[in-house]
């Protein structure tokens, strides 16, 4: 691998650092990098009909800050014939890191899972859109991830505390936005935005290399009977209205009309309250030995376990709210 072709234009300032502590020097920063993807023989070819990109706008927020560091290293990597740029800020938690990527004249996939979702993504707005999984615009799914026609993609490092824009901080341009701030806890101490661009020469090259290098593939292959027959829902029938006994009677009526099964689902409030991830004793006296009976007429069982903690399911909501 080689470190070379990248440069960096401070357009207003020749050290982005500059030595005095107070830093009120700091300006917006383009960088910009030659198009030659690989080189080969006399390495005066290397800068050939290279032209140069302008691929993002960087350090946009960070003006007069103290105690911001920056990084940014190129490396070309030759077992895979592509560019790595990454670029890592850290600073105070009170300083906010917003860097813009150019959609440019590509088309863009990836981002978060949205109700209405625009392909390519380019289409659609997002403002300032805290990046997490949630139930508000049913993004279940939001891989920090971005992929473009043209071979490059975009990886944020997992403990960003990260925000996304398209088209509103900078038009056609997808920001990079790193705050503490709600929904990330408000107890860091520190702020970081870190992040991974590769150039590869098409798209399929670039995700096939996204996928082994961050992504990751399924180390197995899914339960067969578990596709092949039905799963039977307490909820179905009973929405929240479950207990011990009405739940054996669900069972042996569906065991005894010859009825397939793949599993059992004790759902919603089997337990105190939401989140609570404790038995429910009014309604099952013993669970465990309940399991063990559903099991024995041929049922695997498992239970409904959510991603949150309602309000008011104390203690452990209050407890949870405390510890951040």
């Amino acid at each position: 691998m080689t470190h070379s072709l990248l440069h960096l234009s401070t357009i207003s300032a020749v050290n982005p650092f500059p030595a005095s502590s107070a830093q009120s020097h700091f300006h917006e920063i383009s960088y910009s990098f030659p198009r030659v993807r690989h080189c080969t023989g006399d390495s005066s070819n290397c800068g050939k009909n290279a032209g140069t990109e302008t691929v993002a706008q960087i350090g946009r927020q960070v003006i007069g800050a103290n105690g911001v560091s920056f990084e940014v290293e190129s490396t070309y990597y030759d077992d895979v014939g592509a560019r790595k740029l990454t670029v890592w800020w850290t600073g105070p938690s009170d300083v906010v890191f917003e860097d813009c990527i150019d959609f440019g004249t590509d088309e863009w996939y990836g981002g978060p899972e949205q109700k209405e979702q625009y392909w390519p993504i380019q289409n659609g707005k997002l403002q300032k859109y805290s990046y997490i999984s949630k139930e508000e615009d049913n993004a279940a799914i939001s891989e920090r991830y971005w992929l473009s026609s043209s071979g490059k993609y975009i990886y944020v490092h997992p403990e960003v505390p990260l925000f996304v824009d398209y088209h509103n901080v900078m038009d056609n341009h997808l920001c990079l936005i790193a705050e503490v701030a709600a929904p990330y806890s408000s107890k860091r101490t520190m702020n970081i935005l870190k992040y991974d661009i590769w150039f590869f020469d098409n798209a399929k090259e670039a995700h096939l290399h996204a996928v082994d290098t961050y992504l990751g593939k399924p180390t197995g292959v899914p339960d067969y009977r578990m596709i092949q027959y039905p799963i039977w829902s307490t909820w179905a029938k009973y929405s929240r209205d479950i207990d011990q006994d009405n739940l054996w009677e669900y069972a042996n009526r569906i065991a005894d009309s010859g009825f397939p099964n793949s599993q059992f689902e004790i759902d919603d409030l089997w337990e105190v309250c939401y989140g609570s991830l404790t038995v429910d004793e009014r309604k099952f006296p013993d669970m465990a030995q309940f399991v063990r009976d559903l099991k024995s007429i041929g049922f695997r069982v498992s239970i409904w376990i959510q991603p949150f903690i309602n309000k008011g399911c104390d203690p452990w909501y209050s407890e949870a709210l405390d510890k951040g």
